[in-house]
């Protein structure tokens, strides 16, 4: 096996020799050494790292990206810095022109462990407020969000947040009685709140006049109602599918976009 790396590698050094000296652009700058399966490649000290389905990131390396094993102190671990924790969903707020990510915490954890938050990001990315809100206000898991100019809307394991953006804090909470996994939020275009109970089978409303939760559909239908969207007069649902096990996440029946018309409450 080494033996076939060693002869791939002199293979494309001498081709990225012979384009460069025939005056072509060398293209291996855009290659980060230190990611994916290209690293043995490129520079042979580096350790490799492959997982399932793995993308090859590429972009100009930067100088302080550069690493020597020979002569680095910091550990592998040491060099990965985690920004997120199972992030689960991410929308933009225009007013802004931020991002808001929610994370899980603890890995995908659904469990009511006041250990989640929601992360806040400039238009590229960039990492304004790892911890906006949420790590010492107790969520718990938050996952679906939707957004206004003002408010962004949260679900948790217990019920949904509203945030006032501007202030940075939490202006109410709605708590949803009897759901088994609040899961996505979407708002219609009168201001009602739908949200997906994924284990449930339930889509609850929280009516845009005084917010108090009530069971808006019910129906094995639904086959797991995951991710909602709001398309004109339709509430659009991705389901999961029918589920077999529900720790496992595993189905019996694949998913489905199902378009339920609002006023009718027809699939």
């Amino acid at each position: 096996m080494l033996k076939f790396q060693s002869t791939i590698a002199t293979i494309t050094l001498s081709v990225l020799s012979l384009s460069i000296a025939s005056g072509q652009e060398d293209f291996t700058k855009y290659v980060d050494p230190a990611i994916g399966n290209v690293s043995q490649l490129l520079a042979p000290t580096y350790p490799t790292f492959s997982l399932p389905n793995q993308v090859i990131h590429m972009f100009p390396v930067k100088q302080e990206n550069s690493y020597d094993q020979s002569t680095s102190k910091k550990s592998v671990e040491e060099s990965f810095t985690p920004l997120y924790d199972a992030p689960d969903q991410a929308i933009w707020h225009a007013k802004t022109r931020t991002w808001f990510v929610s994370n899980l915490g603890g890995g995908i954890s659904l469990k009511k462990d006041n250990y989640g938050w929601i992360t806040q990001t400039d238009e590229n990315g960039k990492v304004l407020h790892e911890f906006w809100i949420g790590k010492t206000e107790g969520m718990h898991a938050p996952s679906g969000m939707t957004v206004t100019e003002d408010y962004l809307y949260v679900c948790d394991r217990e019920g949904v947040y509203e945030i006032d953006i501007s202030k940075r804090k939490i202006n109410n909470f709605f708590k949803i009685s009897g759901a088994l996994f609040i899961n996505d939020i979407a708002m219609a275009d009168n201001g009602d709140l739908f949200v997906s109970d994924f284990f449930g089978n339930k889509i609850y409303r929280l009516p845009q006049g005084n917010r108090i939760p009530e069971v808006w559909l019910e129906t094995v239908q639904l086959k797991t109602p995951d991710g909602l969207y709001i398309d004109k007069n339709n509430l659009i649902v991705a389901s999961w599918g029918k589920l077999s096990n529900p720790d496992t996440f595993e189905t019996s029946e694949l998913g489905d976009l199902l378009s339920i018309d609002i006023a009718k409450k027809k699939i």
